[in-house]
Parts: C-alpha cells; structure tokens; sequence
C-alpha cells in the first residue's frame, strides 16, 4: 500500500524503463511455474533486455502494476476481501517455508 510519499510501482518501472531510476528485490522469493501468453512474451523479453535484468524481475515488476491499478479501480469492500484472502495465502505460505515444505 503506498502514501503520498510513495512512488506507485508504475511510477517506479516507467523511471527504470527511462533510465532514470533503478530498483531491487529484497526478502523471499518463491518459485511459481506461469506460462506467459505468447502476445505478452516478446515484450517481456524486450522489457528484460531494455532493463538489462532478468525476466523474473520484468514479470514481477508488470505484475506489481497490474495489481495495483487493479485494486485503485475497485470498491473498498472488494480491496478488503481481497487483502484478507491475500493475508490468508500469506500465512500459508509462511507456515510452510518455516516447516520446510516445497509446496
């Protein structure tokens, strides 16, 4: 959720994809297989070679603006189920990375 203060993850990838700015992924990632539509693929990869960075951080960065344009646009009742289905899926997570499991 960001502030005022915040730049909006679009904000951030349009100043990466202009060079005048730059970002990095800290904390946990989890592998998750997806398959790309092939409409979708050549930009990615054009994204990845553009940002001179590798394509799980492209598909994460388009991802993170999805979801936020997405949530700007919806009621606040929605916002809030959808957060509490995300805290959920969160705490699943969590609990099997603390146990070990790989899935």
């Amino acid at each position: 959720m960001s502030t005022e203060f915040e730049p909006t993850a679009l904000q951030m990838l349009v100043c990466e994809v202009k060079k005048t700015g730059t970002s990095a992924y800290g904390g946990v990632m989890l592998p998750v297989a997806a398959r790309l539509d092939v409409k979708n693929f050549p930009m990615v990869e054009a994204l990845t070679a553009h940002l001179g960075t590798s394509r799980n951080k492209v598909i994460n960065d388009l991802l993170a603006v999805g979801i936020e344009t997405l949530l700007s646009g919806l009621s606040a009742e929605v916002v809030d189920d959808l957060n509490k289905n995300a805290q959920t899926q969160y705490e699943k997570v969590r609990e099997k990375l603390i146990s070990g499991e790989n899935s």
